[in-house]
């Protein structure tokens, strides 16, 4: 059983030789491969980790510089998963005519002159966007960022 908790250490061990710290709590690992937001996640669990969280303004910082630093092209405009989503609301007005459905305001109840539209997306950071996160289609497919 020793033998057998020595090797399970040596590979964890030699796992986490690839990730590289972005804090005093959390490593990071790049992927280059393209998948999709859902399959970066599941790339990242198998590597016991997930999509990177960046949980404030130096993670986000580090990320970006460790981003410029692999990047041999200064426009260099690859994009790289990281664990957030969003959803994007807006309204569309509907003078002329058009067959959307109609949303019922309920603070004002009346009816609003406008069509409601949903974007669901995921984020995804590049060396080239200033450490601003982009909205992207959870579908596409782009390298990706884990952390441990």
């Amino acid at each position: 059983m020793d033998r057998l908790e020595a090797n399970q250490n040596n590979l964890r061990h030699t796992q986490m030789a690839e990730w590289t710290a972005l804090s005093d709590e959390k490593n990071f690992r790049v992927f280059t491969s393209k998948n999709t937001w859902l399959e970066a996640e599941q790339v990242c669990k198998v590597n016991s980790g997930s999509l990177l969280l960046v949980d404030s303004e130096e993670e986000n910082r580090r990320a970006l510089e460790m981003l410029k630093s692999m990047s041999s092209d200064a426009g260099d405009a690859t994009l790289y998963w990281i664990g957030a989503q969003a959803i994007a609301s807006y309204h569309t007005p509907t003078k002329g005519y058009n067959n959307f459905e109609k949303h019922h305001n309920d603070s004002a109840s009346t009816y609003m002159d406008t069509v409601r539209h949903e974007r669901r997306g995921c984020a995804a950071i590049s060396a080239q966007s200033r450490g601003k996160w982009m909205n992207k289609d959870c579908t596409e497919r782009h390298s990706f960022i884990c952390q441990s």
